[in-house]
């Protein structure tokens, strides 16, 4: 067995960078797996570089390792333990009665829910609003009572 040479040792920021990566609403975490993906940024990326990505609406996280980057393209590979959909098992999934729906508005109103073109609540996680819709229905059946 050989040793380590003090030019193999160094600081891990002269080699290697950390990326905050923002994947706009829709884009589902197996897209940032495709080499063509990161053609835009490819520039700036480098063998070693770690990016952290938070999808837009929240949905997953994902820390990623950079293990090639060239002109329009970069593999990259998921870091074990790193890679998650944050609210994949607490969405409610509800049946919304008819004229209400439950949509992603960007990143300054997030999650809304709305009734027709009235947005009625924003602000929220894909979570809270759908849970806003029961209890908003549950008010409104009180009300009537």
């Amino acid at each position: 067995m050989t040793q380590l040479t003090p030019s193999r040792f160094k600081q891990s920021d002269v080699v290697r960078n950390q990326w905050h990566a923002e994947p706009e609403y829709g884009t589902p975490m197996e897209a940032l797996l495709k080499p063509e993906y990161w053609a835009h940024v490819s520039a700036k990326l480098r063998r070693g570089d770690r990016i952290y990505a938070l999808a837009e609406d929240n949905l997953y996280h994902a820390g990623l390792l950079v293990i090639e980057a060239g002109r329009l393209f970069a593999k990259v590979v998921k870091i074990p333990g790193e890679c998650f959909e944050i609210e994949s098992t607490q969405i409610l999934n509800i049946d919304l009665p008819e004229g209400y729906d439950v949509k992603y508005r960007g990143l300054k109103k997030n999650w809304c829910v709305l009734r027709g073109t009235d947005v009625l609540k924003d602000g929220l996680s894909k979570t809270e609003a759908e849970a806003w819709v029961i209890d908003h229905l549950k008010l409104k059946k009180k009300a009537a009572a």
